[in-house]
């Protein structure tokens, strides 16, 4: 097993430096890696611990899975992850950027277009420009560093409107560049649990097929939910369960975490009782002691997920059942400087030098204009049009128009 890890990390790298060696060939300005068959499990095995007495019936009690970018960078619309090679001080391959369809064929969590049809004997699906907009303005403002259009190649020339769509939201990036560079994340006070150990238990070894993905559809569609109720959170990965981290987090979220290391519990156990951690379980979960049952159901995307049905109204199904139930337990724990309102579009603050902030809401109407609610301290600037907007107090509420988008850098 080892000699297998290593032989994938250097076979990994060797093909990462050969893809890229090739375009920059070209051109300096260019990187580019072609996507193999399994681009979707970039990272290292990992070991889960089990006790016996946690397994089922032809599972071992040591197995190993391949952690995945896309999990621990998700965001709503990506297809698959791209990946560089890790710098000095870095460990692992890091995210470079959100690989996205154009089409309705995909992995991505939503799949629903209404664009044309491509004039193929596949009968091939585009999205609509309003989608492609609204996919590229939501992938950065959730913190993507960049993003990569994907369709096949030949049907494109007959679909100006694609292209478009791409260049406008890419001439807005040009003007803000620059600070979509420099933008950090702040601390969140909510944080994600993603299980490994859960997913791997779920996995049909012999049996109780059912139960596959039901971790990671409950996963993405709270993500999906707290995404949608602006509510600011992390992800965090079960390897990153320390008390150091969750020290810091007001709540933890469990959706369907139904396995864990012993040491992820007890760290979970310790912060409950030690820092006063919400620990809060959304479906089945293990037990743990001051754990908060949440009272909703994370797995009504999972339901219709499994089935094929991956369009947006049955994402908004679970992101209802969120409202109704886990929304209430984590809106009083958030203690953001400026915070932001809306059902039809999404907000995100980061931190800038000097201590600004930046903030991006785009819409996710396609429609409609969205009214957004903003509340805050602070000088705005629109750093789209450059018009000084005044104190973020007395804007009341903002326009955006149909899957457009608004950044505004705050001075405190």
């Amino acid at each position: 097993m080892l000699v297998w890890e290593r032989f994938q990390r250097e076979s990994w790298q060797i093909y990462l430096r050969t893809q890229s060696e090739a375009v920059r060939s070209v051109s300096d300005d260019l990187l580019m890696v072609t996507i193999p068959s399994d681009s979707y499990f970039y990272g290292r095995f990992l070991a889960v611990d089990v006790t016996r007495d946690e397994t089922v019936l032809g599972h071992s009690g040591r197995l190993q899975r391949i952690e995945r970018t896309q999990a621990r960078h998700w965001t709503i619309f990506q297809s698959f992850p791209l990946a560089r090679l890790p710098e000095e001080g870095e460990t692992g391959l890091q995210p470079w950027a959100v690989g996205a369809h154009i089409t309705a064929d995909s992995p991505k969590m939503l799949i629903q277009c209404d664009g044309p049809y491509a004039p193929t004997y596949q009968r091939l699906q585009y999205m609509s420009p309003g989608e492609i907009e609204r996919m590229a303005r939501v992938t950065l403002v959730e913190g993507a560093s960049g993003l990569c259009y994907w369709t096949p190649a030949a049907p494109l020339p007959f679909y100006p409107g694609a292209l478009d769509a791409m260049a406008e939201v890419y001439r807005e990036v040009e003007q803000i560049e620059d600070v979509l560079a420099r933008r950090r994340p702040l601390d969140q006070p909510i944080g994600l649990l993603y299980s490994t150990t859960t997913e791997v238990m779920e996995q049909p070894w012999q049996s109780n097929t059912s139960e596959r993905w039901q971790h990671l559809h409950a996963f993405e569609g709270l993500a999906y939910s707290m995404r949608r109720a602006n509510i600011p959170f992390e992800i965090v990965f079960e390897d990153q369960l320390t008390l150091e981290l969750l020290g810091r987090l007001k709540a933890l979220v469990l959706p369907a975490v139904r396995f864990l290391r012993n040491s992820a519990a007890e760290a979970i156990e310790a912060a409950i009782a030690q820092t006063g951690l919400h620990a809060l379980a959304a479906g089945r979960c293990v037990p743990m002691r001051g754990m908060i049952a949440g009272g909703c159901d994370p797995l009504i995307w999972h339901t219709w997920a499994c089935r094929g049905y991956r369009q947006e109204k049955y994402a908004n199904e679970q992101w209802r059942e969120f409202s109704n139930t886990l929304v209430h337990h984590l809106q009083p724990l958030i203690d953001a400087p400026v915070r932001v309102y809306s059902e039809r579009a999404i907000g995100r603050l980061y931190e800038l030098d000097g201590g600004d902030l930046l903030l991006m809401i785009a819409s996710w109407d396609l429609e409609d204009l969205s009214e957004v609610a903003i509340e805050g301290e602070g000088e705005a600037t629109d750093l789209l049009s450059g018009r000084e907007m005044g104190e973020i107090n007395d804007l009341g509420r903002l326009t955006i128009p149909p899957a457009g988008w608004r950044v505004l850098r705050i001075v405190r």
